[in-house]
């Protein structure tokens, strides 16, 4: 976006510098600079960003102004000059400005680095410099009088101290590759060195920030960076370097996804970095089934999974969870449910008048019903009683014997079981062993 300069010389702010944006052609609104009082030259290093220069309002100093997308910013003094008429942007991070020193004596050249200038220095054998060329990033030409006020011409080798503009922060994740470059304009080209203890694992080289942070390297690392280029004052930043734990996916598998009543069900959890990375998760892993807030296991990860196995399931569909704790290195994680269906071959529910035998190789679900009889299991049969009351329970070699949520009137007599056997509430189920109980009981 081109920009036209001057002074104005009516209405608000008169006798101020002004700056007037053209879009295609077309002028925009002017701005005056409080600070300016005059504005002659202006260069463009880049598409959105434009300096001017000039003299300030009190027509003493050297001034620039920066021009950020057409929007002109305040005017900043240059130490040492008295105003400028020229500019030329070797680079698109360095313009070079000349005019004259603060005596109106010599002329001056200033840099630009990145927005910022710095001080004027006395061009030697002038007494004013009104223009100036870059032909090349490393050399300009301006153009003025010299001490015997003839006209002058004299290479500009370009200078200008150096600026660290990159951001003062970044993030790398333990166990994954990372990288910072250090931005730092500067002619000649700056030197970046940092201080501070570096995170195992990383490294600064030739301004660059990188390397894999080691296991347990989690945490804030505060920095500082200084750039050095041998004109002016060096620059330095507080850097701080964040090392993250690493992101987690937990998934959950059941085998078999459907299973008889009292078969061994297997779930499996598998932890696993969110992306790439060099590290294991470790730590633990709980599994909750069906909603409840406590696990029926919680067991150590080895090499990112961990298996619980359960024949103790009641008939239904069940889903369960895998909860992963994080570590030193990664995150916390749950997964989505698993769900396993277990199954009988045969359903009772309602009222029931007499015995019920469950004979060998059939699985009988008993479910919010009213027995007013035994039941009886033989051996090789198994047996799901939930939320139900029978009279007495007799089961002799029983493949799997679950009663939870229910009540008998008489006795319940368990013997030489040879699959799992559970007598107690629905909410321990999976878990709690059984024990031998008195008539009447209530589970």
């Amino acid at each position: 976006m081109p920009e036209v300069l001057g002074q104005n010389t009516s209405g608000p702010g008169v006798n101020q510098g002004v700056v007037v944006p053209i879009t295609d052609g077309v002028p925009g609104a002017v701005q005056a600079i409080p600070a300016a009082g005059d504005l002659s030259g202006v260069a463009c290093p880049s598409a959105s960003l434009c300096e001017a220069v000039g003299e300030d309002v009190t027509f003493n100093f050297g001034v620039v102004v920066p021009i950020t997308n057409g929007i002109a910013g305040a005017a900043q003094v240059v130490p040492g000059s008295g105003e400028f008429s020229g500019i030329a942007c070797p680079t698109a991070d360095i313009c070079e400005t000349v005019g004259t020193d603060i005596s109106f004596s010599f002329g001056v050249v200033a840099p630009i680095t990145a927005g910022t200038p710095g001080s004027a220095q006395v061009v030697p054998g002038t007494a004013g410099l009104i223009g100036i060329a870059c032909p090349t990033a490393t050399m300009c030409v301006a153009g003025g009088k010299d001490l015997s006020f003839m006209g002058v011409v004299v290479d500009l080798p370009v200078t200008a101290p150096p600026v660290i503009t990159s951001a003062d922060a970044t993030t790398f994740t333990v166990g994954a590759p990372g990288s910072f470059t250090v931005t730092a304009p500067g002619a000649p080209t700056p030197a970046v060195t940092e201080t501070g203890a570096l995170p195992a694992g990383v490294t600064f080289t030739n301004g660059v920030l990188s390397g894999t942070p080691a296991s347990g390297s989690a945490g804030t690392y505060p920095l500082i960076l200084t750039a050095t280029n041998g004109v002016g004052t060096a620059a330095t930043q507080d850097f701080t370097l964040t090392v993250a734990k690493a992101a987690t996916v937990t998934t959950v598998s059941a085998s078999p996804a459907s299973a008889g009543f009292g078969t061994p069900v297997t779930f499996t959890a598998t932890v696993a970095p969110a992306v790439a990375n060099t590290l294991t998760p470790g730590g633990t892993v709980s599994f909750y089934l069906d909603g409840a807030t406590t696990p029926l296991a919680t067991l150590p990860l080895s090499g990112g999974s961990a298996s619980f196995t359960t024949s103790g399931l009641g008939a239904g569909s069940h889903s369960v969870v895998a909860v992963y704790s994080g570590d030193a290195n990664f995150t916390a994680s749950t997964s989505a449910p698993a769900t396993v269906v277990i199954t009988t071959t045969v359903t009772i529910t309602g009222t029931h008048h007499g015995a019920i035998k469950v004979p060998a190789g059939t699985s009988l679900l008993l479910v919010n019903a009213t027995v007013h009889g035994a039941i009886i299991v033989a051996p090789g049969g198994s047996l799901d009683v939930e939320n139900s009351s029978f009279s007495a329970l007799v089961a002799k070699g029983p493949a799997a014997l679950r009663v939870c949520g229910s009540s008998a009137k008489g006795s319940v007599v368990v013997s030489g079981a040879t699959g799992f056997v559970l007598i107690g509430s629905s909410a321990t189920a999976a878990t709690t062993p059984a024990r031998p109980t008195p008539s009447g009981a209530r589970w």
